[in-house]
């Protein structure tokens, strides 16, 4: 796997600019994607919002050879809400990946309760060693709320796994008037945690959270979160949506210790379609960065409409950055 340079995730280009990667029906969202390769086949885990806001996971697939030719599972959706736990309201942002360790497939999935507030947690499931069955491994979740920079929310997981430690980013909310005195941080935030590959459920958070509040620049000063992360045997690479108050885009940072992070000079990288009425023109997140057939794939959500609320449009799409070595 080579270092992935500055310049070879700032040539993104749209793979689906028509028609989305994933979509839903009238009214609900394809959005909080996420992918994996097995074999010959790439493996798409996506969460649907439903017309009463309540979300589900769904599970797609294609051909490595054409990633763009999806096909649906028969069994959707693979996880609906709870009956009773912390995820009894919806459940989404599906974050799958392999643990070299234990040879088990594993997703971090992000819980919504439904007592107001609807906080946010991060829970996990097992998977099959064909990504075909889910089971949830506990019904508490495993990286809960317990500070007060993530009392809305500590989800919206991803994950890497290191020479036996598994690396997480997850994003923090909070309250609209919570501030700590002192601190110029943004909410949302990005926050850090690891757990060790031989035991994925038991979660140590950072002290130093939330670890990256922005790159400095304009357009991120007023939020980042959806970290997604990228490892290439020197460099983590951090993907996430940055937001200048008025719209969301894509940002790229990289870090070897979590500590302190690089920005892309050519940051944004990622932004929204220039053409009003697209279906991914009026803001950008999730964006997942992952190796396929030699180059750089990105998937991410694509909104068109005002913020992201119930009467925005909100799909998947995929675009791809051709790396050539030497």
């Amino acid at each position: 796997m080579p270092i992935i340079e500055f310049d070879h995730v700032a040539n993104f280009q749209r793979l689906t600019p028509d028609v989305p990667l994933l979509s839903a029906r009238y009214q609900e969202w394809a959005a909080a994607a996420h992918a994996v390769v097995h074999g010959n086949t790439i493996h798409y885990f996506w969460g649907r919002k439903k017309v009463d806001n309540g979300w589900e996971i769904m599970h797609s697939y294609a051909n490595a050879a054409t990633p763009i030719v999806v096909q649906h599972d028969s069994k959707n959706p693979i996880l609906r809400a709870s009956g009773d736990g912390f995820d009894n309201y919806g459940v989404e942002y599906p974050f799958p990946f392999h643990n070299p360790i234990n040879g088990k497939n594993y997703i971090y999935y992000l819980g919504q309760r439904k007592k107001k507030p609807r906080i946010k947690q991060t829970g996990l499931l097992l998977s099959d060693p064909n990504w075909s069955c889910f089971r949830r491994i506990s019904d508490e979740p495993v990286i809960g709320i317990s500070e007060q920079y993530e009392l809305h929310g500590s989800s919206h997981p991803s994950a890497v796994v290191v020479d036996g430690l598994i690396h997480i980013l997850y994003t923090a909310e909070a309250p609209r008037y919570f501030n700590t005195p002192g601190s110029l941080y943004n909410i949302p935030t990005i926050c850090y945690a690891t757990a060790s590959a031989n035991n994925v459920e038991k979660i140590e958070k950072s002290e130093t959270n939330p670890v990256f509040i922005g790159s400095g620049a304009k357009w991120d000063e007023r939020g980042v979160r959806e970290a997604e992360l990228l490892y290439d045997g020197t460099f983590f690479h951090v993907f996430y949506g940055g937001y200048d108050g008025k719209t969301w885009s894509i940002g790229h940072v990289r870090t070897t210790d979590f500590c302190s992070f690089e920005p892309n000079p050519n940051n944004p990288i990622f932004v929204p379609a220039p053409d009003v009425g697209r279906w991914d023109a009026d803001g950008l997140l999730t964006p997942q960065v992952f190796w396929l057939n030699g180059d750089l794939y990105m998937i991410y959500a694509g909104l068109r409409g005002h913020g992201w609320g119930k009467t925005a449009e909100v799909n998947t799409g995929l675009a791809v950055a051709i790396v050539k070595e030497g």
